[in-house]
């Protein structure tokens, strides 16, 4: 029998096939000009994408699960003014949003500590925004007495730069998500003091 040898395989195509070869239909062009042209590849592609997204849960949707917690560290300090009975100190905090979409914060609240004294806490209760995949600066009141505070504390007021403790927390919602986070944060190091 022509394209068949006894014991061989079969002659497909120019080549041999072995036995245990599965067998590869081939679509004459007669035929594949007959398929309807839904199963044309450049029209197959926009579809299986469609069929992704739809997926995925749509397009621009974020899964709570994968909502990542904003970072915090203190950025400087900055002298607002001082007083005879004390003064008040800006934090300024920047805060990451590693996520795609933008968070509200409704409230902070946190504990400055400066070279090794408590200097005073912050109670933050005013709407702020954290722009997505992006840092924002927050500027944040700290308000002192000079009664409450060491000698050796209101000589830092003089530095250039200085050694500090932050702890606190945030509120942030995801509006998108119907979500609330609690964020935890601290930091310690050095940082500007900048005097007006």
């Amino acid at each position: 029998m022509v394209g068949e040898a006894e014991g061989r395989g079969e002659v497909t195509g120019g080549r041999r096939r072995k036995r245990d070869e599965p067998r590869v239909p081939v679509i004459p062009s007669e035929a594949r000009d007959r398929l309807p042209s839904i199963f044309h590849p450049m029209k197959l592609t926009p579809l299986l994408i469609l069929l992704a997204v739809i997926g995925c849960g749509g397009p621009g949707k974020v899964d709570p699960l994968s909502i990542v917690q904003p970072g915090v560290r203190l950025h400087h300090l900055a002298v607002r003014n001082l007083g005879l009975s004390g003064g008040i100190l800006d934090l300024v905090l920047a805060m990451h949003n590693p996520n795609r979409i933008a968070l509200n914060g409704t409230s902070l609240v946190a504990g400055l500590d400066i070279e090794g004294s408590h200097f005073g806490d912050v109670n933050l209760s005013d709407p702020f925004s954290l722009t997505a995949s992006d840092t924002t600066l927050l500027t944040v009141p700290l308000s002192f007495r000079w009664s409450g505070l060491a000698t050796a504390a209101r000589a830092v007021l003089d530095y250039g730069a200085v050694n500090y403790a932050l702890n606190g927390h945030l509120m942030v919602t995801a509006p998108e998500l119907n979500l609330q986070i609690q964020v935890p944060f601290s930091g310690q190091g050095n940082v500007p003091l900048l005097r007006p």
